[in-house]
């Protein structure tokens, strides 16, 4: 392996001045330290209703599918089979 000399190249100020921003903002930091409860709370909240709407979207996917024909595939998200199974037998049941 050979060495090769590498032509330095002036770094953009644009660059440098986020590059010194980034430096001040680590030195700013603190050891970690427990958040409030009502933080957490929060937090686990806003994650509960991000996994909610997901499921409420395989639900519908499932849903959807089933009235469209398009066969069950296995390997699917537990919502998405409740979905696929409640059309499945609201369907059978006479549906509207």
């Amino acid at each position: 392996m050979t060495k090769q000399f590498i032509e330095p190249q002036l770094i953009k100020s644009d660059l440098l001045d986020e590059l010194d921003s980034l430096v001040g903002q680590l030195k700013n930091l603190t050891a970690y330290k427990p958040q409030p409860f009502h933080l957490q709370e929060a937090a686990m909240d806003a994650r509960m209703s991000d996994f909610l709407e997901l499921a409420e979207q395989d639900y519908i996917k499932g849903w959807t599918d089933c009235e469209q024909g398009i066969k069950h595939q296995s390997g699917q998200p537990q919502a998405y089979n409740a979905g696929y199974a409640d059309c499945y037998d609201y369907e059978n049941q006479g549906g509207i």
